[in-house]
């Protein structure tokens, strides 16, 4: 504001004008994020000469906000496990506390946030947390049982076989969680080991290697990897109406051979599909369950494969083990009490199966023998539909075998390769060994006559003993029959005077012979 001065000349009085006004212009408050100025404006004010200084104080205040913390299960592919609202005021920090039995995701993951969003409870602030289950190591003892088994017969057009008895799946609040709400059973035993225990699902997620194994009714059962249950199969279990399996294949099959020959259980090829039974429900089998035959877990062939002994879950998660594996699992005192039930799924064939025998005996130069016996198993499956045609016999064969050579001698004979049938019946076979004359120098060294001899001499007794033999031995080959004791080559110790006493019986026979012919052409 100004005003103006003037001053007398003569006098030197100075005289004023009246002040002039002025005005502060509109201030107007800038925002800041989050907060609320205690004005948003200052007015525009006139001001003249007798305005007075004044100050004009403007604060911010931070908003209040809101914050949803949501908790999310990467254990369980990002599903969302819960959320909870935080309330506070811009600017200020609040804290996240993981809910229980879980463990940050990645454990650099803050736990402190501040609000810094404008925001309200419709549209709050977002902190996503990530999170997965935290896993103890705990021991269980789990009691083993197997379900009870019942017969099927498919009908005509597709092969008949046995199942067992199938649990519904059912679903805990419409979640579609399977789970085997099975009461019945026969308790086989327990099994003891360490497991990785997951808090939030009470569930098993891994397996260690310490598990016992359990052998009863001469079947054994283990816990072979994480997700795997194997076990045998109990071909003497009841079914519904408390007859056993292989009793009631006794009763309805027609074919002869199987009343004679014990029963060996097989596991199906066939592929999943429909089965329509004559049972009021119809089920598909299910295509996660593959039965095995051996311990290595490789699928079974119809015919000459190894019996039964267990099948596997395949193609499980870790959170699908409770379906089959130790479930119900009760917390006594840090120890899981779970049971386990082992219910059969899918068909077998049944079999009858035989063995044919060869018995090759060998009797060497020196009197020892040595017996080969050859085996060929033979099996036909049983068809257990009612007056149903039997099924043909497998077949085998065997081997050749050839008689180990010894210089000097050659065998009587060998035993030749033969097609093995049901019907197959064999003799024993007896190979015995004879001098051989065509041998040059592979022989033992023969020993010279302590005695001299004539053209007209025999042989000694040792020479005539083993040329009586030799015949024999020739017969033998041609018979069959075993030799007497008599009458085998003699043994190792005499082998060069034998050999010697042969020489010189033939020699004195073709001395003898000589001789003679020379006194016939002087008489003629």
């Amino acid at each position: 504001m100004t005003r103006t001065a003037s001053v007398d000349g003569a006098t030197g009085k100075v005289t004023y004008s009246a002040w002039t006004t002025g005005n502060f212009d509109q201030y107007d408050v800038p925002a800041i994020t989050g907060y609320t100025p205690s004005s948003t404006k200052v007015d525009r004010l006139h001001v003249d000469s007798n305005t007075s200084d004044s100050n004009v104080s403007i604060t911010y205040a931070a908003n209040p906000t809101v914050a949803e913390v949501i908790f999310i299960d990467d254990d369980r592919n990002g599903q969302q496990v819960d959320s909870e609202y935080k309330y506070g005021k811009f600017g200020e920090s609040f804290q996240v506390e993981i809910p229980d039995n879980y463990r940050l995701t990645d454990s650099t993951t803050p736990t402190e946030y501040t609000y810094n969003v404008p925001s309200s409870y419709f549209t709050p602030q977002l902190v996503r947390i990530h999170l997965k289950h935290q896993l103890e190591h705990r021991l269980v003892e789990n009691d083993v049982y197997y379900q009870q088994v019942r017969e099927i017969n498919f009908g005509s057009d597709k092969e008949p076989v046995m199942v067992g008895s199938l649990t519904k799946h059912e679903y805990d609040n419409g979640e579609g969680v399977r789970y085997w709400p099975i009461t019945n059973g026969t308790l086989l035993g327990k099994m003891t080991g360490h497991v990785s225990y997951d808090l939030v699902t009470h569930e098993i997620v891994s397996y260690d290697d310490d598990w016992t194994i359990l052998k009863t009714a001469g079947q054994v059962f283990k816990l072979t990897d994480p997700g795997e249950l194997a076990n045998g199969v109990l071909t003497g279990s009841s079914d519904t109406d408390g007859r056993g399996v292989a009793e009631w294949v006794g009763q309805a099959g027609t074919d002869s051979d199987y009343q004679k020959y014990p029963i060996r259980l097989y596991a199906s090829t066939a592929e999943t599909k429909q089965i329509n039974t004559a049972l009021p429900l119809p089920f598909p089998m299910p295509s996660f369950i593959q039965f095995v035959t051996n311990s290595d877990f490789q699928p079974a062939r119809e015919r000459n494969d190894q019996e039964i002994t267990g099948f596997k879950f395949a193609d499980l998660s870790a959170n699908d083990i409770k379906d089959y594996g130790p479930y119900s699992l009760d917390d006594d005192n840090g120890v899981l009490k779970a049971k386990t039930y082992l219910p059969v799924m899918v068909g077998y064939y049944p079999y009858v199966e035989k063995t044919i025998s060869r018995t090759i005996t060998v009797v060497k130069p020196d009197g020892s023998k040595q017996q080969i016996i050859q085996q060929a198993a033979l099996d036909k499956r049983v068809n257990i539909t009612y007056n149903a045609p039997e099924e043909e016999w497998s077949t085998a064969s065997f081997a050749e075998y050839n008689a180990p050579e010894i210089p000097g001698y050659k065998p009587s004979r060998n035993a030749p390769a033969v097609t093995v049938t049901a019907k197959s019946e064999f003799s024993p076979i007896l190979i015995t060994y004879l001098p051989d004359p065509t041998a040059q120098g592979e022989g033992p060294a023969t020993t010279e006559p302590t005695t001299p001899s004539t053209g007209s001499q025999k042989s000694n007794p040792q020479g005539v003993r083993v040329s009586a033999a030799t015949p024999g031995m020739a017969k033998l080959a041609d018979t069959g029959k075993t030799a007497p004791v008599a009458a085998q080559l003699p043994q190792t110790g005499n082998n060069q005077e034998s050999l010697a006493a042969v020489g010189l019986a033939l020699f004195g026979l073709t001395s003898g012979w000589l001789g003679l012919s020379r006194k016939r052409r002087k008489q003629d």
